[in-house]
């Protein structure tokens, strides 16, 4: 199913009144009942199920990300190993390098679904344009709801331009204040991330420096390079570019993905 074209004729989207809602007004436990009902259509459905599934696994919530395995593997059996990897980690250092090489690996992964067309690419295919995973400001621009419904997730000189979009100012009545509170609190978190690339390579160079003898670090350096040179705002984040791109060449020079990327401005693989 996620092979599917996404912007297809007749294919229901989500409009930018709920995806506004979705994406901003609630709580991530009451996302992830709403994947549960199943009550959308079938490409919507496991469009937020990635989506909530994603923001779970940036707030450390394995506990709900794990809910919502069943609804991303019907979506895309090919995902299954890697979110049972993540499912499954017994310490929390093993979560967290899971839980990274799972989501470098999905580059339609991103904390929010979108209004109107999709990515072009569909949902697990591979942006040459670097429309993969997400950018950071997401709610931030003075129209900000164009950042949910752009065509490319990339803001294009750092601006998005279009008329501006009417917005529902009123919760559902099933928001109580606590969820409400709650949205925000975890809306706030999700904001402080920023972009995807930056995110990615400073989480990993962390981990790496951590834990310097353990053979995962070649494979997250890796995933890491792929996402910074292949995600939005590559100028912004050529520190980490560097930085991950000569600790991969320090200590890991004999690994496939230093042999993949043997110069620091070859081709994006």
């Amino acid at each position: 199913m996620a092979g599917l074209a996404v912007n297809i004729a007749g294919a229901k989207r989500f409009n930018i009144e709920t995806a506004t809602i979705l994406n901003e007004r609630l709580p991530l436990e009451t996302l992830a009942g709403i994947v549960h009902r199943q009550e959308l259509p079938k490409q919507l459905q496991f469009e937020l199920a990635m989506a909530v599934w994603t923001r779970a696994v940036l707030l450390d919530k394995p506990e709900v990300a794990r809910t919502l395995t069943p609804a991303m593997v019907e979506g895309e059996p090919g995902w299954k190993q890697w979110l049972a990897a993540y499912d499954n980690a017994k310490t929390k250092e093993d979560s967290e390098v899971a839980g990274l090489l799972a989501l470098m690996r999905l580059p339609s992964a991103r904390p929010y679904v979108n209004a109107g067309a999709g990515r072009e690419e569909g949902f697990v295919g591979y942006s040459v344009y670097r429309d993969n995973w997400w950018c950071g400001g997401m709610g931030k621009e003075q129209n900000w709801a164009d950042s949910y419904s752009a065509s490319y997730n990339f803001r294009n000189s750092g601006e998005i331009t279009s008329s501006p979009q009417r917005l529902p100012n009123e919760l559902p009545p099933f928001v109580t204040p606590a969820m409400a509170s709650e949205a925000k609190q975890e809306q706030a978190a999700i904001r402080k991330i920023g972009d995807a690339p930056e995110y990615f390579g400073m989480r990993t160079l962390a981990w790496v420096k951590a834990h310097p003898s353990d053979p995962r670090g070649a494979e997250l350096l890796g995933f890491a390079l792929r996402a910074i040179r292949n995600g939005c705002n590559l100028e912004s984040t050529s520190g980490p570019r560097h930085e991950v791109f000569n600790v991969l060449h320090t200590r890991y020079r004999q690994s496939e993905w230093a042999r993949r990327y043997a110069y620091f401005d070859s081709e994006p693989q």
